[in-house]
């Protein structure tokens, strides 16, 4: 302890750096998807546009990727707050990405296709939201947010 400030542990720099690099991710999964619903992806006939239903689905990672860079300098500070919002974001993750994988692999015959390359990319955020809940829930981060 430095000042009366608690030394930030290493695993939360890693984190917060993960952090950041996910939301370039995820705002450039939303890049691609937005531009897959455009041009109509699998469908045949070709349907360009994206309706309303779809614009739920393809905004999550929007907000997310920023809610997420917000969150990576914030995590720097060991502000309260984003501990609290690092346990939203990554439960929010886990059940958008779980669903996603659920919905690509049920319903698209591209996922047919590509099965193995979807199921990696899938797993990723998967990984990453699971390792970090647990690592957030230790003893010294919990300190360290003074949560």
């Amino acid at each position: 302890m430095r000042w009366g400030l608690m030394v930030r542990p290493k695993g939360v720099t890693l984190v917060a750096i993960l952090t950041f690099l996910s939301s370039g991710a995820l705002f450039f999964f939303y890049m691609l998807m937005y531009a897959g619903f455009s041009v109509g992806m699998e469908s045949n006939p070709p349907m360009t546009g994206v309706s309303l239903e779809i614009l739920w689905f393809l905004f999550i990672p929007l907000g997310l990727s920023g809610f997420a860079l917000v969150l990576s300098f914030e995590m720097f500070t060991g502000a309260k707050i984003a501990w609290y919002g690092s346990m939203v974001f990554w439960i929010v993750l886990l059940i958008y990405f779980g669903w996603y994988a659920w919905f690509v692999g049920s319903n698209l015959k591209f996922a047919q296709s590509y099965e193995y390359q979807i199921a990696a990319a899938l797993t990723v955020p998967l990984i990453y939201s699971v390792t970090s809940l647990a690592y957030f829930r230790t003893n010294g981060v919990r300190k360290y947010f003074r949560v």
